[in-house]
């Protein structure tokens, strides 16, 4: 019986005549567990887009046009529900004006995208207490009326902030693909600066100067506030990220505030603690290799092994295995692992550096998850796959600190609680605990979505 309405809706759908319309049906289908988006498009006119996106559907509009909606709406139904059995099937309609230019449209199925996927997988089911399918029928809306593609862009920039989530966030695909590039590369044009945002007071903080780079060489620590870069005050650490960088030999100008330290604070106003300077910086190539190591010796003649970690790249675990083996080769009796000052960056970076110092075989838990996601039965472990065994046995400790965040939490729990290493340093590092997804849309853009909680 399905088969034949379905049929029959098909044929209604194609042969019934068409109006030119300039409107997008949004039809939300079932409970959320059914998250599976159809579009649908007619070869022969301009009109409609139907995008089937999961929660409940009601068809309550007149006309033809309306009936060939019903059509698709009850096909969708029918595709679900056979495929779930005794799952609901209210029916509810949504319908917003579809941009009048192919950009603008590209723009609105991309708001779609974005959105689907933070209603489908967002830690907060009440999405920070905003109305969330109301927020993306404004915004559609507002692209539909939208003069460029660029204000259309900021609609969907807006939708996602419209969370208040400083870990969630759209990045367009200019951006995104040097979001990429800065993942992979070990070498840029720059001041020679990691940084990050602050989750609490979005102040963007140096986490550590390259050593030998234009920032180091000028006096920048590590602490310092980064205020304006060229006079401007900027929102976001990628966006600093950015102006910090360019063309080798270029120029950039920083204003930082820096805590004046120990005895001489206490004896200053709340304004006088706060030491502002400006730097004007050449850029240059800067090497970002993540990893640097060396042999120490002990009084007693024994060797130990030193590697620092500087951020969770790409390229971390394959310098880290190339270390391991000199050092050992060096004849190192222990390794310690520093990942102070770390800000972290890529999780599968934490996994692939776990795998060098825990066997895959014994499938050890580097962290638990706990978030949407997690199919409602409590954190899920993430543990170690494969027949790989240790690159090295050697006793191990890590170094830890308070700026130690996100991925270096993660590789310093997972050591410790497997029994691999002595974890020592600050009582308390960054305390993220946060992981950030990161997608990719349909136009090459960006959604990085958090969080997910590491265990």
């Amino acid at each position: 019986i399905c088969v034949l309405i379905s049929s029959l809706c098909i044929i209604l759908y194609t042969y019934l005549p068409r109006e030119r319309v300039g409107t997008m049906h949004i039809a939300t289908i079932g409970p959320r567990k059914l998250g599976r988006r159809i579009a649908s498009w007619h070869p022969r006119s301009r009109p409609s887009e139907r995008v089937v996106v999961p929660r409940a559907c009601k068809i309550h509009e007149s006309s033809v046009e309306a009936a060939k909606a019903g059509a698709v709406a009850l096909m969708a139904c029918l595709f679900l529900t056979s495929q779930v059995g005794t799952a609901s099937a209210q029916e509810r309609f949504v319908q917003v004006k579809l941009a009048p230019t192919p950009e603008l449209q590209g723009t609105q199925r991309v708001m779609i995208e974005a959105w689907n996927l933070i209603r489908t997988t967002y830690v907060d089911p009440s999405f920070n207490h905003v109305d969330w399918e109301r927020d993306l029928t404004l915004r559609l809306g507002k692209v539909a009326t939208s003069a460029t593609r660029d204000e259309g862009e900021r609609e969907l920039k807006e939708l996602v902030g419209d969370l208040g989530d400083v870990y969630t966030r759209w990045i367009p695909a200019k951006k995104y693909q040097e979001f990429l590039n800065d993942s992979i590369n070990s070498e840029i044009n720059g001041v020679g600066l990691l940084i990050a945002s602050d989750p609490v007071s979005g102040k963007h903080v140096v986490l550590n100067p390259i050593s030998g780079g234009p920032a180091a060489r000028a006096g920048i620590q590590k602490g310092d506030e980064i205020v304006r870069v060229n006079g401007t005050a900027l929102e976001t650490s990628d966006e600093v990220g950015k102006a910090l960088r360019g063309r080798q030999g270029s120029s950039v100008e920083l204003e930082i505030a820096r805590q004046i330290p120990g005895e001489v604070n206490d004896r200053l106003s709340e304004e006088d603690k706060i030491l502002r300077k400006k730097f004007r910086l050449k850029r240059q190539r800067v090497s970002m290799s993540p990893v640097f190591a060396t042999a120490l010796h002990t009084d007693d003649n024994r060797t130990v092994g030193y590697i620092r970690a500087l951020q969770f790249s790409k390229a971390l675990s394959h310098d880290i295995e190339v270390a391991i083996r000199q050092l050992t080769k060096d004849g190192s009796e222990g390794i310690i692992l520093d990942l102070r000052n770390n800000p972290g960056g890529l999780v599968t970076s934490a996994l692939d550096v776990a795998g060098l110092f825990l066997n895959a075989d014994d499938h050890p838990t580097i962290f638990s998850v706990s978030g949407r996601g997690t199919d409602g039965h409590g954190p899920e472990d993430v543990r170690l796959d494969g027949n790989a065994r240790a690159l090295s046995n050697a006793p191990m400790a890590v170094l830890v600190n308070g700026q130690s965040a996100s991925a270096s939490e993660i590789l310093a729990g997972a050591l410790k609680d497997n029994g691999r290493a002595e974890v020592i340093g600050d009582s308390k590092t960054f305390g993220k605990a946060r992981i950030q997804s990161v997608y990719e849309l349909a136009d090459g853009s960006g959604l990085v979505r958090g969080p997910s909680y590491a265990l």
